[in-house]
């Protein structure tokens, strides 16, 4: 995410708790590093029904997406 911004790429990390002190400091960094807009969105990926509303609205406000990076995992 770092070398991204740095590029100046517009980045949304996710977080299952976007106000928590990792998520915060992640996206300070994204921030500092010189991305044009960088946000953070509550996602539980364990929870299809959240991933699939929070995937359409992103879409809907950035109809362009270059890059997706997948660092999650779920868990049965």
């Amino acid at each position: 995410a770092i070398r991204l911004a740095q590029a100046g790429c517009d980045l949304i990390i996710t977080s299952r708790t976007p106000r928590d002190t990792d998520a915060r400091r992640a996206l300070a960094a994204i921030r500092d590093a010189g991305a044009r807009h960088a946000s953070c969105a509550q996602l539980d990926p364990a929870d299809t029904a959240t991933v699939e509303a929070r995937a359409a609205a992103i879409a809907r406000a950035h109809p362009r997406i270059d890059v997706l990076v997948h660092n999650a995992s779920r868990y049965a």
